[in-house]
């Protein structure tokens, strides 16, 4: 949204960096809500409004952003990333645990430019070619490549994925109205 160069990406404030990949609709009253609260901005972007909302409500920022978005967030103080996927999974969020290390990226090549070797998955490649079926499950058809469901977020810490959970359910919140 804010082509300056103060926006290029990632995108720092105080102890956390931000990579982001999409658009928050509502980024402007968010912003107009953080400004209430004492949040000063530097850029017109979107992704300063989400970086601070993180810092402002944590995961629950979650709850309040209406988009298409995949995001991560590195907290240096409490080394950990956190990482989001919007409710639709219009945007994706790939993701590969080697060894200590953690890769990440919305396209599956991006994987393989930081040096992931790509290997089939024959269970998902069985399933799409005898099935039909292939997101049924956040198995990809590369070995250990990942995707990260729409609706949900994540905390790695260490390299290790250490917590995993859905923020958002559509057949919940139709249920419900």
């Amino acid at each position: 949204i804010d082509l300056e160069k103060r926006s290029n990406q990632p995108l720092r404030s105080k102890n956390k960096i931000i990579a982001f990949n999409g658009e928050i609709y509502n980024y402007l009253e968010l912003k107009n809500e953080l400004k209430t609260k004492g949040y000063i901005f530097n850029t017109n972007s979107d992704t300063e409004v989400l970086l601070r909302a993180y810092i402002e409500w944590g995961s629950q920022c979650l709850e309040k952003l209406k988009g298409m978005y995949a995001f991560a967030i590195w907290d240096a103080q409490e080394k950990q990333l956190f990482c989001a996927r919007d409710r639709l999974g219009i945007k994706p969020f790939y993701y590969c645990k080697k060894k200590d290390s953690f890769y990440f990226a919305s396209e599956i090549k991006g994987l393989f430019a930081g040096g992931i070797i790509p290997t089939v998955n024959e269970r998902i490649v069985f399933d799409f070619l005898a099935r039909d079926i292939y997101e049924h499950s956040t198995q990809t058809f590369f070995e250990d490549i990942y995707v990260l469901p729409p609706g949900h977020w994540m905390v790695v810490t260490d390299g290790t994925i250490k917590n995993m959970a859905s923020y958002w359910d559509f057949p919940e919140r139709v249920k419900n109205t």
